[in-house]
């Protein structure tokens, strides 16, 4: 990376930590939302770098924001975008709840101490969020623009709920504006370092859907001869047992194996200790540990993680194996 490249990576990280700070004073706790000046909040920060911006929404509110770069030569923002594909970069600015007198740092302070940014929104999502914007902020002052295609930075509210006034409507009422090639959106699990450099996860269509009809046939009868009838919901129930035992394999594929050590769960991490047994073992899939809720939780909870190397990224697979560690 030259001097230049890293002076411009510095000064965008410099820009998101603003822009995070900023976006959790304001409360966005969902219900009821109030998303609106945060949104206009942003959509004024990417307009002054060159973007397009516009606020659609099904309630006053509680506007989505869809801000779009497209080619110095380009076609006008209201019309389709040339022949090139359409980047996509998807957040939510709504949060859950927060009570603040649990916590150390006031939830919408945006507080800075002990080198973390405190604050409801800081993990889920702004801080994703204010990255994207400021990348995409400081391209655009640069005078970048995409040769062919657009990139497409769109901020939704109501995901915290179901997002029924956010993605889903913005996608029912204006397919348009939000149609795209390429989507990159939360997840992929934590930033983690190996040998002194940083890993990303990726997850690949992790919530996709498969949607099927099972039909089980039987015999008509009657409640004075039941004998004479076969009763087709008691089919299905044994078939309805072996959904619920099966456990999707993994595959690997190919690439560099790096194997570590990740803890999840930690009585001492304030992101964890809160979690019950149950929140906690969902989070690894195919691990022999029954629990119920209000289980005690094990001091601490580390998985084995075998990463994947593909295309520079990260794929994370968690194998069947846990490892109880002793409070200290």
């Amino acid at each position: 990376m030259s001097a230049s490249q890293t002076t411009s990576a510095e000064s965008a990280g410099g820009e998101a930590e603003q822009l995070l700070a900023r976006l959790i004073q304001f409360d966005t706790v969902n219900p009821p939302g109030n998303e609106r000046a945060a949104q206009e909040y942003l959509a004024d920060h990417l307009t002054r770098a060159g973007f397009h911006c516009e606020l659609l929404g099904a309630e006053p509110e509680r506007p989505n924001l869809v801000a779009r770069l497209r080619p110095a030569d380009g076609p006008p923002p209201d019309e389709p975008a040339n022949d090139g594909p359409t980047l996509c970069y998807l957040g939510h600015v709504d949060t859950v709840l927060a009570d603040a007198r649990e916590w150390t740092h006031d939830p919408w302070s945006g507080d800075v101490a002990d080198g973390f940014l405190w604050g409801r929104g800081a993990l889920d999502m702004k801080s994703q969020g204010a990255a994207e914007i400021a990348a995409g902020a400081a391209l655009a002052r640069s005078g970048w623009r995409p040769a062919r295609g657009e990139l497409l930075i769109v901020s939704v509210v109501d995901e915290e709920t179901g997002g029924s006034l956010g993605a889903e409507w913005i996608c029912k009422n204006h397919p348009e504006k939000v149609r795209c090639d390429l989507l990159l959106n939360e997840g992929g699990g934590e930033v983690f370092e190996y040998r002194g450099k940083r890993y990303y996860g990726v997850c690949c269509a992790e919530k996709g859907v498969f949607r099927f009809t099972v039909i089980t046939d039987g015999v008509a009868g009657h409640a004075s001869m039941p004998a004479i009838g076969e009763n087709a919901l008691l089919k299905l129930a044994p078939v309805l047992e072996r959904l619920a035992r099966r456990q999707p394999a993994y595959r690997l594929t190919a690439g560099e194996i790096l194997t570590t050590q990740i803890p999840i769960y930690s009585r001492d991490n304030p992101m964890t200790r809160a979690m019950t047994a149950p929140a906690v073992l969902s989070m690894a899939r195919g691990i022999d540990i029954t629990a119920k809720q209000g289980d005690k939780m094990p001091d601490g909870l580390v998985f084995d993680l075998t990463h994947t190397g593909w295309r520079g990224a990260v794929k994370e697979v968690v194998p069947a194996e846990s490892e109880n560690i002793p409070a200290e």
